[in-house]
């Protein structure tokens, strides 16, 4: 098959075709997918010497990846295709954060979450609108927050999370 791109966390649908002039012989395929995963079966449809080869995959890591397709008959004759699958990275994406009244002097913590389909590791900043900007502690896709105005006042507060390729997710409230 042709070679594809796509996004992390997304299924690559694979389908290839081959021929066999033993138009009698019956076939195997592996599917060797170029990340550290095992290689799988194909599934294969075939008639007269013609058939199909259907396989599936998704990629938890940015980068190029060599797919190799081998198909083998009863006789073990062999066959071998390669196609490149190039995976995008993806940002993190935040779950909604709500807006917040506090007292000032008074510390408010919230947590929140965000999903990122990659196998990455990410950093977390809070940007608390009156000049302060904390590192977050992150606990798989959690953080909290945890911060006492010393002032009253309508601060626009902003999360940051990034992942290991620099890809930003922000969600913006107000306190």
């Amino acid at each position: 098959g042709p070679d594809q791109t796509v996004n992390e966390g997304d299924l690559v649908r694979l389908s290839g075709i081959f021929s066999d002039p033993g138009i009698n012989d019956t076939h195997t395929a592996t599917i060797e997918w170029g990340d550290a995963t095992v290689a799988e079966e194909g599934i294969i449809t075939e008639m007269d010497g013609m058939g199909t080869i259907l396989g599936s995959h998704t990629y938890e890591e940015d980068g190029l990846y060599k797919v190799t397709v081998t198909v083998i008959d009863n006789n073990g004759a062999l066959s071998s295709d390669q196609a490149l699958i190039t995976v995008k990275n993806v940002a993190p994406v935040l779950a909604d954060v709500l807006d917040v009244i506090v007292n000032e002097g008074t510390l408010f913590t919230m947590n929140g979450t965000f999903i990122d389909p990659g196998a990455d590791t990410w950093r977390a900043r809070a940007d608390y609108g009156d000049g302060t900007l904390l590192p977050l502690a992150i606990s798989g896709v959690n953080f909290t927050l945890s911060y006492a105005y010393a002032d009253d006042g309508s601060f626009t507060a902003r999360v940051t999370v990034a992942d290991d390729e620099g890809a930003e997710g922000v969600e913006e409230f107000i306190v």
